[in-house]
C-alpha cells in the first residue's frame, strides 16, 4: 500500500506496528514551508536504512524499515556506509 500526504493515517499505522517499510522519495529543491510527514508529539520510531537508488533526474528513493524505539547517536562522517547506485 502506498500512502501519499496522509500524516494522520501514517500515525495510526505506526501506533499499531503496521508498517513494514518506508520508501522516502527525496526531490532536489529547497522549500520554506510544507506539510510535515511525521507530526511532532506523535508516535516515534527509529528507522533502519536498507537501500537507496538515485533516478536520472536526481530523485533519491531511500528504503527504511522500522527499528523500534528512538535511538540517539552521533553523526560521524568518517564512519559512514558507502552505497552503490543501482
Amino acid at each position: 500500500m502506498q500512502v501519499h500526504d496522509r500524516s494522520k493515517l501514517i500515525q495510526t499505522f505506526l501506533k499499531y506496528n503496521l508498517i513494514d517499510e518506508f520508501r522516502l522519495k527525496i526531490f532536489p529543491g529547497v522549500m520554506s514551508t510544507g506539510k510535515k510527514l511525521f507530526i511532532e508529539g506523535k508516535i516515534h520510531s527509529s528507522l533502519n536504512f536498507t537501500d537507496s537508488k538515485v533516478s536520472t533526474t536526481s530523485i533519491i528513493v531511500a528504503r527504511y524499515i522500522p527499528d523500534g524505539e528512538i535511538k540517539t547517536s552521533s553523526f560521524d562522517l568518517n564512519n559512514t556506509k558507502e552505497t552503490e547506485n543501482k
